[in-house]
């Protein structure tokens, strides 16, 4: 089974979502001090629950390579500095080189999502010495900062990181993080049926995951680089298998097991059973029969959706749709069916239709809240649906139901969405 994961070299510019940094206080003694370099807050967040929550550690944390060189060479006793490879401006690779040339016994690890060898070679010449893969192993974490950081209250031993109790779904919840996965029969199918929403997700400082099941996992093929480029825009994680169009169901099977288990998603995003291709019908079934334990799961428009496609849901993406075509150009040379910004643009008018503003992605309800796993929220008792705050008339059905606690922490404060009536 062939597996493609990470980032593409180049970064866009970030986005909205910051963190102030913390202020490096004089750090204790027994402390050991830590320079977090990494633009996606989420990545900030997780990293650091999972550090200080294991050790006598204080992580600080910089979102661009200027403030980042700026704490590196400001005068701080740092203990270890951890700088991600893809940052806006310069890079990670040139950081981690001026480091090197200030302080000779730094330890310095690189992070980095990309496969690519040439910069993962170019990080250890530049004076790294260690690089960490995305999606970050715990385990290995937290033992390669036991062997460089020595401080007192720390086992010597490396392998002693690895009885840690804190797992990601604990750090993700001490640093509130909401986990969003999407799955997809290939690379382009989520980015086309529902790249918007997520990018709404995205800008309420969500963690978005990409599985797709059946395509991409060919690393040096033309469709995994496009697939990173396009995971870089959005700035999700992308995992692909397979390369047959059709997933392998005990490949695709272990993979959401894996992924739902260890980040414990609140949203689950499917492609709809309405579809021509077996894969998406696949996809849905298997996506499906791994997440009972997800409390909601919306199904999108996939590229080979039929006139059974019946949604229940608008979500205005008219404020990202110029970034959903950012994402989508990179699939447009490979002449995917229905894969395009100029269908991307054309279907969001065409459901728009059904609401205003005039650009919308369209979505199935399969589970939400207080529905049952397998029920339809049509069918489902009145008492028992949940709706979230950003239902509005005229679409929301007038039956009743409390707000969904879950929701909201779930997806934030998204406005303009409701059910067609």
């Amino acid at each position: 089974m062939r597996v493609s994961t990470g980032r593409s070299l180049k970064k866009p510019p970030p986005q909205t979502l910051t963190l102030e940094p913390r202020p490096l206080v004089s750090t204790p003694p027994e402390k050991g001090a830590i320079l977090l370099v990494e633009d996606a807050v989420e990545e900030i967040l997780l990293m650091r629950t999972l550090i200080e929550q294991a050790g006598p550690y204080q992580v600080i944390s910089a979102q661009d390579s200027n403030k980042g060189l700026e704490l590196l060479l400001g005068g701080s006793e740092w203990d270890l500095a951890l700088i991600d490879l893809s940052l806006p401006g310069t890079d990670g690779i040139e950081l981690i080189q001026k480091g090197r040339e200030r302080f000779s016994e730094l330890p310095m690890m690189a992070v980095t999502g990309s496969t690519n060898k040439l910069m993962i070679d170019g990080a250890i010449r530049a004076g790294a010495d260690y690089v960490l893969n995305k999606p970050v192993d715990r385990d290995k974490l937290l033992r390669k900062i036991r062997e460089f950081v020595k401080v007192e209250g720390t086992d010597a031993d490396p392998a002693a990181a690895s009885t840690s109790d804190v797992t990601p779904v604990e750090a993700a919840a001490a640093a509130r993080i909401p986990t969003i996965v999407a799955v997809g029969v290939q690379p382009g199918d989520v980015e086309m049926g529902c790249g918007g929403v997520l990018f709404r997700h995205r800008a309420e400082g969500h963690r978005v995951i990409i599985l797709n099941l059946a395509g991409g996992g060919d690393a040096d093929s033309d469709l995994a680089a496009a697939a990173a480029q396009a995971a870089e825009v959005l700035g999700a994680r992308m995992t692909n298998i397979g390369d047959g169009g059709t997933p392998d169901p005990e490949g695709a099977s272990s993979l959401l097991q894996s992924v739902f288990a260890d980040f414990g998603p609140g949203m689950l995003y499917v492609p709809s059973a309405a579809a021509q291709s077996h894969g998406s019908v696949e996809s849905n079934r298997l996506a499906l029969a791994a997440a009972e334990a997800v409390p909601n799961v919306l199904a999108y428009q996939s590229p080979s959706a039929t006139l059974d496609f019946v949604p229940h849901l608008f979500v205005d993406v008219a404020s990202f749709l110029a970034r959903k075509s950012e994402m989508l150009k990179y699939y447009d040379a490979l002449g995917l069916p229905n894969v395009s910004v100029e269908i991307a643009a054309t279907t969001a008018r065409y459901w728009g239709r059904f609401k205003d503003p005039e650009h919308v992605e369209p979505l199935e309800v399969i589970r939400r809240g207080g529905a049952q796993p397998g029920e339809n929220i049509a069918d489902a008792p009145p008492d028992r649906l949940v709706y979230p705050s950003f239902l509005t008339p005229p679409y929301a059905p007038a039956l009743g139901g409390a707000f969904s606690r879950v929701m909201e922490a779930t997806l934030g404060p998204i406005a303009e969405v409701g059910f067609r009536a």
